[in-house]
């Protein structure tokens, strides 16, 4: 088969939409969310971002980044339906492998490329992506879900939680412009690698953060549109551990969600290690389950 691999550039996104949406069910697409994912990656990299073209049309798509620490992530990986068991995905894939390694990859893992992630692996209901990535040498590590709630029914109630909270000297707000140095102080001791996504909170016409305070000082966070945005992603979320058990983080997590009322009629809670809470707090349910792989390799 006569294919090239080309470069992506901005004026491309509606078409990989398109071709997106036709060959990476069950995920929805939009070019905002694909420009999201794609060029405001803080290492996104037209050498691990490939177009593949056979006669002159888009058949294939993968996206590498190279996170810090020496591990790379493939983003995104899809090919042309009536394309595929071509060998074109793993042409992708060794390309991809190759530049990871040539920019001091010692480890690949596939699509939870946080901060800036779709997916926070691969849903072991599809079949051939799970024996793809098992013929290319990868090891499942890990099991995550994510879960989602209704939004669509009244607000959760929670002022006689608050009410218990500041009787304890515990306030909780919404976070303002001026509160984002103290807030990644904050974050830089007790969760650095939720920095960036909290920044993302940030970019707005209004943030989309809560602050938890006690003596004045931060003790906890959440907030959502950090990741996807559009979709209706909550978190993340994280509270100081001496404080933690104290309904603190059931109290944000309500606070949130009648936020993301006015926005969207359903909230999706990705990568969760711990689902019952979420179950007790506010009736979530498990959405979709993953499966995530890692591939050690050596650098060239």
């Amino acid at each position: 088969m006569n294919i090239e691999i080309r470069s992506i550039y901005p004026d491309l996104i509606n078409n990989l939409t398109r071709f997106m949406n036709r060959n990476h069910p069950p995920d929805r697409f939009t070019p905002a969310l694909l420009n999201e994912k794609i060029f405001e990656d803080k290492d996104f990299s037209t050498d691990l971002t490939l177009c593949l073209y056979s006669k002159d049309i888009l058949s294939g798509f993968g996206m590498a980044v190279l996170r810090e620490g020496g591990i790379g992530y493939i983003k995104l990986l899809a090919v042309e339906k009536g394309l595929r068991r071509r060998g074109l995905g793993r042409a992708i894939y060794n390309l991809l492998e190759r530049r990871l390694k040539a920019g001091v990859c010692r480890l690949i893992r596939i699509y939870n490329s946080s901060p800036n992630y779709l997916l926070p692996g691969i849903s072991p209901e599809l079949t051939p992506a799970v024996f793809f990535l098992k013929h290319l040498g990868f090891v499942k590590y890990a099991e995550t879900c994510n879960m989602k709630v209704d939004l669509t029914d009244e607000f959760f109630p929670v002022e006689s939680e608050i009410k218990k909270l500041e009787s304890k000297g515990i306030s909780i707000r919404k976070a303002q412009p001026s509160d984002l140095t103290e807030l990644t102080l904050f974050l830089e001791e007790d969760f650095p690698a939720w920095i960036a996504e909290a920044e993302e909170m940030f970019s707005g016409v209004e943030s989309t953060v809560f602050i938890v305070k006690k003596e004045k000082r931060i003790i906890g966070f959440a907030g959502y549109d950090a990741n996807n945005k559009g979709m209706g992603w909550f978190g993340p979320m994280g509270v100081e551990e001496r404080y933690r058990g104290s309904g603190i983080g059931s109290v944000l997590l309500k606070i949130c969600l009648n936020d993301m009322r006015k926005k969207y009629n359903r909230a999706i809670i990705p990568w969760v290690s711990s689902p019952e809470f979420y179950i007790r707090a506010v009736d979530a349910r498990i959405e979709r389950t993953f499966w995530q792989f890692e591939k050690r390799v050596q650098p060239i």
